[in-house]
């Protein structure tokens, strides 16, 4: 292993948390590796909804407006029960320049963020790289796994390792 081989971060997952965080690293010029199992972004519903605070972080990449284009404003819901209205919340109190809720399925806010990190040369998406296994070598980690597009297994040495996969994580 040699130094120009280490990664500062390995990211493992290329949900909307692995690729915000790979965006925010290289906004910042700080060299990532994101890899991910899937070949592509998957069109099923996880999450379909990012929250104000989320959007001021988006609005600092230069990506909120791009997203609400994609997607639908929510500024309040209502909850019914069977025979009455049980509550609502007003989500133009909240004290954020997004007063809302944005609406907007998970693989479409992956796909905006995924085609955002060609800004950065620094950070890397691999794609069809399951991660079998995490283990320290010396000062740094390693990450094992299967490069499923070659059918060859890899090792992939840095600093940091990010477990960004859901409840696999």
């Amino acid at each position: 292993m040699n130094e120009a081989s280490i990664s500062p971060v390995i990211i493992v997952g290329a949900g909307s948390v692995g690729l915000m965080l790979a965006n925010l690293l290289g906004s910042r010029g700080i060299p990532a590796l994101v890899v991910e199992r899937r070949a592509s972004v998957e069109d099923s519903a996880k999450a379909i909804g990012i929250s104000p605070v989320s959007l001021e972080i988006c609005n600092r990449l230069g990506l909120a407006s791009t997203l609400i284009a994609a997607g639908r404003m929510v500024r309040g819901v209502s909850f019914h029960g069977e025979r009455r209205k049980l509550g609502q919340l007003d989500f133009q109190a909240i004290g954020s320049e997004f007063p809302f809720i944005l609406s907007l399925p998970q693989g479409r806010t992956e796909a905006i963020l995924a085609a955002n990190l060609e800004r950065f040369p620094q950070v890397r998406l691999l794609r069809q790289h399951e991660v079998k296994s995490l283990s320290r070598h010396g000062q740094f980690w390693r990450v094992s796994g299967h490069n499923q597009a070659l059918d060859v297994p890899f090792d992939l040495d840095g600093h940091f390792v990010v477990a960004c996969a859901g409840g696999k994580s």
